[in-house]
């Protein structure tokens, strides 16, 4: 819709030209705002090695990462929330959550995985995640 009203298309025209501390560099487009949250959640699989302290890159800091084990008859699932410490909740059907020192995320990028089942990583295993930044 144009402006019609003279103070709006003079309103309009100070924010194109910076007045304000507005500029056009300052100004995001939606497109840009859509590659940056885009930029923040990844979702991928991988195949479990025993291999401690393996780090699953997403490329990006981690704020919480849900893993599931891709198995009919085990359905584990990891909620990650923490770099360190016991902040990984384990939830099995039938059986309390429980804390874990593993996984947990990466200082950096991703999330690390520990050597055995219940650290999401046992041989010969699938899992799924969804890593969110």
């Amino acid at each position: 819709m144009p402006l019609q009203n003279p103070q709006d298309v003079a309103a309009h025209s100070a924010l194109d030209t910076g007045v304000h501390g507005v500029t056009v560099g300052v100004v995001c487009s939606e497109t840009e705002l859509a590659d940056a949250i885009a930029l923040k959640h990844a979702t991928g699989t991988y195949d479990g090695n025993a291999t401690d302290d393996r780090v699953i890159q997403t490329g990006f800091l981690c704020k919480c990462v849900i893993i599931q084990l891709k198995h009919a008859s085990t359905p584990w699932t990891w909620l990650v929330l923490n770099t360190s410490g016991d902040d990984c909740l384990e939830i099995k059907a039938g059986v309390l959550p429980t804390d874990l020192s593993k996984p947990y995320l990466h200082a950096t990028n991703g999330f690390v995985l520990g050597d055995v089942a219940d650290y999401a990583n046992a041989s010969g295993f699938s899992y799924a995640y969804a890593a969110f930044g």
